[in-house]
């Protein structure tokens, strides 16, 4: 998911996520107190399943593409407090001055991905399974643009 941060004082922002029968809170908490901008996920769920969970964080300026500030962690799960977590650095922590280097037109742009632990494409594609003993073939498509993807090359 894309997003952009326009307010660079103090602020906290929360969004539910919905991943199949998974949800999960997202936090962005800039403390102007402390000089930071904290980001977080947390998962509506046990320790035992927040922990097989990731999440990753992409801080980026959209006019340098080669420059970005990227964190991953595990997720945390509800029961554990989301001041307790920023109180601790447990999550993704930047500090005000450079957060600021990746603001471009006015706002800060971050990605973020959360994702299974151990998650893989046959999993995700039931279609690229070993059968008869032969091993799935992926060869990456090129062309033009930037729709290149893996495709399953039968032996």
């Amino acid at each position: 998911m894309f997003l952009q941060l326009h307010n660079m004082c103090e602020n906290k922002r929360m969004q539910l996520i919905k991943i199949g029968n998974f949800n999960f809170v997202f936090h962005l908490i800039v403390s102007e107190r402390e000089n930071k901008i904290y980001i977080a996920v947390q998962l509506l769920g046990t320790k035992i399943s927040a922990a097989k969970w990731n999440y990753e964080i992409h801080v980026y300026n959209k006019g340098e593409p080669r420059r970005k500030y990227q964190f991953s962690n595990k997720c945390f799960a509800t029961g554990e407090s989301i001041e307790d977590i920023v109180r601790d650095n447990s999550c993704a922590v930047l500090p005000l001055h450079y957060a600021k280097t990746f603001i471009n037109n006015g706002a800060m742009a971050y990605k973020y991905f959360i994702k299974k632990e151990g998650y893989t494409r046959e999993e995700r594609d039931p279609s690229c399974t070993r059968r008869g003993g032969r091993a799935a073939t992926w060869r990456l498509r090129g062309g033009r643009g930037r729709g290149r993807g893996a495709h399953h090359v039968s032996n």
